[in-house]
């Protein structure tokens, strides 16, 4: 080795002492040594797969000279300590990528929960949307659902109902077995879908909720019994089930009749197309009712969609929305 490569290799080698990764003196050289041929030679459980794949890790991140992974060779005795390998390589990596993410102002929120609610055809999709693109535009790690889950088989009981199979009309399921059907599909979609991205600080961002029970469910029960069936909802959706509270309700309110009228026109003067929900004026007025009962009751961000006759612009809307998300975020 020349002076240079000596002087090189007593850099790299002061570097690598100030690594806190968990490694001795001895692994620490075997991973993070650069610019000579390296032999290891260890016996069995005293952490070479480990070390080697701490190695190609290093070799991928280098901040000086980077590796491209097509242009590594490694190789393994068994089959089976192939997959450990790649398993091992695959978890490390994406491990590598969130630290990388966050070290270069990639913003973790840690389980925060965002809902946004409204009557069908107030713009929850438009705006849930949009809050996406605000998202991906400041680097903010989340995801999206869309509940119900309608790909999903545990939405099968949901899709009936809707269809009319219990009943043509809304009011011919009880609040209680129907906010029940609604509550399977969440549960599958939280154990399923998001619920490790949650657990491991994604914020997620979710069009509709458990919080839709109070706003299409409760309006079947008599006024009187509104609290208890609030209660009985929470009780039974984020104690007894097990799925997270939000941190965050948006109901976007639009009155019935002008969100009747966006409705018709999505369908293209279609009625027939609408649910037994989207149907019925008189069931969704009650239910705007019954969601700004709600709203009081649980600190609900309400947003106004409407000047009484016609739509607020869309952009509006969305200013006054991101004014209670950054508040959210900001109070983490």
């Amino acid at each position: 080795m020349d002076k240079n490569e000596e002087l090189k290799t007593q850099a790299l080698n002061e570097e690598i002492n100030k690594k806190d990764d968990g490694l001795n003196d001895k692994q620490r050289e075997a991973v993070y040594i650069r610019g000579v041929n390296t032999l290891v030679s260890a016996g069995a459980g005293s952490g070479k797969t480990y070390v080697l794949t701490k190695r190609v890790i290093s070799l991928l991140t280098d901040e000086k000279n980077p590796v491209d992974i097509d242009r590594l060779f490694v190789a393994t005795f068994t089959v089976s300590a192939t997959a450990e390998m790649k398993e091992r390589i695959r978890k490390a990596i994406n491990d590598e990528i969130k630290k990388i993410r966050k070290e270069k102002g990639k913003k973790e929120i840690m389980g925060k929960l965002i809902i946004i609610e409204g009557l069908d055809g107030c713009g929850k999709s438009t705006q849930t949307q949009l809050l996406e693109e605000y998202f991906e535009k400041n680097s903010i790690n989340f995801k999206k659902i869309k509940l119900p889950d309608y790909e999903s088989k545990s939405s099968t009981l949901v899709k009936m109902y809707l269809a009319g199979e219990f009943g043509k009309d809304a009011a011919d399921v009880n609040a209680y077995a129907a906010g029940a059907f609604y509550a399977v599909d969440r549960f599958a979609s939280y154990k399923l879908d998001w619920g490790n991205d949650y657990n491991n600080g994604t914020l997620i961002l979710a069009d509709r909720y458990a919080t839709s029970n109070s706003i299409y469910q409760m309006e079947k029960i008599d006024e009187s019994k509104w609290d208890e069936y609030l209660d009985w909802s929470a009780d039974f959706e984020y104690n007894k089930i097990g799925i997270p509270k939000p941190d965050l309700v948006i109901f976007l309110d639009m009155p019935v009749e002008v969100s009747q009228r966006l409705m018709t026109a999505r369908y293209d003067g279609d009625e027939s197309k609408k649910d037994v929900h989207e149907a019925n004026v008189d069931f969704l007025n009650k239910c705007r009712k019954s969601a700004l009962y709600t709203a009081s009751k649980q600190g609900w961000a309400v947003i106004p969609c409407s000047d009484g006759e016609k739509p607020l612009p869309i952009e509006e809307i969305h200013n006054t929305i991101l004014d209670f998300v950054k508040k959210e975020l900001k109070e983490k």
